[in-house]
């Protein structure tokens, strides 16, 4: 084999491996749960706006947990918020298939579910959450690996508006 040949093969076998790690790399990312940046345990302070038109400091807690199953994205998120007079519980089951998010939700304290349909990106995840009886929208923002920000609205209910900054628990 002469020179030639051999350095023919070695760039041959170089563009070869290349192109299996970028191939590889691509279909890795598009296996990525868009949820893990959501998960782990939080904790916050932050606002709830009444349809009376009054306001209310509350303080939550969050855990959330994102798993792949059986190539079934998810994200699990357990959501409790007091005040004075005011506190919520809020659970919920979410997928992720296609680029959509779909699942359910409870509210403890109230006794409501219902279904959550939406998208997620790498920062964020808007839904929205309905019952029968109730309609809300949610943001959970990821503004770090350590902060994320949470707004639920709900015009015409007894609770209009929730805005939470969630810092990352320590372990």
């Amino acid at each position: 084999m002469s020179l030639s040949s051999v350095k023919r093969c070695v760039r041959t076998l170089t563009a070869a491996a290349a192109a299996f790690v970028l191939i590889g790399s691509a279909a890795y990312s598009e296996k990525v749960n868009p949820f893990t940046k959501f998960g782990g345990n939080w904790t916050g302070n932050g606002l709830i706006y009444l349809s009376n038109g009054n306001k209310e400091k509350i303080r939550c807690r969050a855990a959330n947990t994102a798993a792949e199953l059986m190539n079934v994205i998810s994200l699990k998120l357990e959501l409790r918020c007091a005040g004075d007079s005011y506190n919520f519980e809020i659970h919920s089951e979410l997928n992720y298939i296609s680029g959509a998010v779909t699942g359910s939700w409870t509210e403890k304290s109230r006794g409501i579910n219902g279904n959550v349909t939406g998208t997620v990106n790498e920062e964020k995840i808007q839904a929205v959450a309905e019952s029968q009886t109730f309609t809300a929208t949610l943001e959970l923002i990821s503004q770090s690996e350590s902060k994320q920000q949470v707004r639920i609205t709900s015009p015409g209910s007894e609770m209009t508006d929730v805005l939470i900054g969630l810092n990352r628990a320590s372990k």
